[in-house]
């Protein structure tokens, strides 16, 4: 759904989409009119600010969330259901599983460092927060005192690298 008037009234947006369980959609940062959509069926792109939907890539797995980069629009980073994270450093034209330690694949929720361009964190399905330092390459738990492992929501404060927060 769209809306132009401040969500005074929404306008359904789902041609093109295979799927329309949609947990996650963005705006590239390097152009407003295009839009990345997390579906139960791969990933979508719309050219047109959501007007026309097409498939770009992982077909037929569950998307859970999607993310880009902060400082570097080509590089886009996806969670699962059961096949952890994917990243394309080429703007979504190509993904490469990224797993090694990462020993809980349904993951909720990812966040880049906006200060260490390499920093990913990871919110996982039972698993707690993984994260990687070398983007996405190897990951490891971040969970020290962490008493709740179903994480759906990560974010880095901007103004602090040390501070992450998480949300169940």
């Amino acid at each position: 759904f769209k809306t132009v008037d401040g969500g005074e009234t929404w306008v359904e947006k789902n041609l093109g989409l295979i799927s329309t369980f949609t947990p996650a959609v963005i705006v590239d940062r390097s152009d407003h009119r295009r839009l990345f959509c997390a579906t139960e069926a791969g990933i979508h792109f719309s050219q047109d600010g959501g007007e026309h939907w097409k498939p770009i890539g992982l077909l037929g797995l569950g998307i859970r969330t999607i993310v880009q980069h902060p400082a570097n629009p080509d590089i886009i980073a996806v969670g699962t259901e059961d096949d952890g994270v994917f990243i394309s450093f080429d703007h979504g034209k190509s993904w490469q599983q990224k797993v090694n330690g990462l020993t809980h694949r349904t993951v909720y929720a990812l966040a880049f460092s906006p200060h260490n361009t390499r920093v990913i964190y990871a919110g996982t399905f039972q698993g707690g927060i993984f994260k990687s330092t070398d983007m996405g390459r190897n990951w490891s738990p971040a969970n020290k005192n962490l008493r709740i492992l179903d994480i759906h929501a990560l974010v880095v404060d901007p103004t602090d690298e040390q501070t992450v927060y998480a949300g169940l």
